[in-house]
């Protein structure tokens, strides 16, 4: 994708988004479904608060590698920067979640209570994620690439990043008993 002319980006990414969203699907669900089903247990839940803390202390160290990379690319560190900060943000709010209400009561309420909102934001969530680890291609492992692609990738990550955030910030209203219940309060007069 890095490679493709400027002008077919938008009709590559659109071919190229759900094979990649079954892989990071595939890849995923598996890996982390045992500790997500776990969280009744309280080694489990001791595991995911220590995978939050060793996220964010990961993010803090990759932040000045990832400005440093972008500024010898030449193109805008902050936007890279944001790009990862909102997949860190997404994985901290589905643990912390999880962790809240449990993985049965994450998925209940979801549907329940955000079932449209949860669908629109898993597209933005994979759009991100994708363009995440093409700018991590350039940036970390110096793949060849178009630099207005690339630009432009970097335009669409910021853009991305954006989304996932308000969503989250939807998202988490919902997902919480305490805030859900405020704002039915609310809604009702």
């Amino acid at each position: 994708m890095l490679q493709t002319r400027l002008e077919e980006l938008d009709r590559r990414f659109r071919e190229t988004l759900p094979v990649f969203a079954f892989h990071v699907v595939s890849a995923v669900f598996p890996l982390f479904s045992d500790m997500l089903l776990g969280t009744e247990d309280e080694e489990f839940r001791l595991c995911l608060e220590r995978l939050m803390v060793l996220e964010r202390r990961l993010f803090e160290e990759l932040k000045p590698v990832l400005e440093e990379r972008a500024a010898s690319y030449g193109v805008d560190p902050g936007s890279v920067v944001r790009v990862h900060a909102a997949v860190i943000d997404y994985d901290l709010w589905v643990i912390s979640s999880v962790l809240e209400v449990g993985f049965d009561g994450f998925l209940r309420r979801l549907s329940e209570r955000a079932g449209m909102e949860a669908e629109e934001f898993v597209g933005y969530l994979y759009s991100l994620i994708c363009v995440t680890m093409c700018i991590d291609s350039v940036l970390l492992k110096g793949a060849p690439h178009r630099r207005d692609t690339f630009e432009a990738l970097i335009g669409w990550g910021s853009s991305y990043a954006e989304e996932v955030e308000d969503y989250l910030d939807t998202l988490s209203l919902l997902v919480s008993d305490e805030a859900y219940e405020a704002l039915a309060g609310f809604a009702e007069g």
